[in-house]
């Protein structure tokens, strides 16, 4: 696991996701903050008006729910490529090496099989 996260796409990765967390922390603060102050707002104007406030404090969880969904991507696409890496020759148990193909060969399969489809469907 430590040679998978030492690669520089997993430095990079765990860099950007632990800038994430704390950024979409703040912004829930934010979020709780401005609430607070449209509420003090609000009170003054329901004094003139009534009319129905709108409530920010679920859009101040909403930013801390954005931080929890950053940690659980981070964990899945470290299990994925843990799981992609393990076993012999980068593959995971019980499967056989992917075999490198031009994008031609890609095309011409992809070709076979849609004639074959056509004429499966012909009959």
């Amino acid at each position: 696991m430590i040679r998978i996260l030492l690669t520089r796409r997993w430095v990079v990765l765990t860099l950007v996701f632990a800038a994430l967390v704390p950024v979409l922390g703040e912004l829930g603060v934010w979020q709780f903050h401005r609430y607070q102050q449209t509420s003090r707002s609000d009170r003054i104007i329901n004094a003139n008006v009534s009319a129905p406030v709108v409530p920010f404090a679920s859009l101040a969880i909403q930013w801390w729910l954005f931080a929890l969904l950053v940690l659980v991507a981070w964990w899945t696409l470290l299990r994925r490529d843990l799981r992609d890496h393990a076993g012999d020759g980068g593959t995971a148990p019980g499967r056989a090496p992917a075999k490198k193909i031009t994008v031609d060969e890609y095309l011409a399969q992809q070709r076979a099989a849609t004639d074959a489809a056509k004429a499966g469907s012909d009959r």
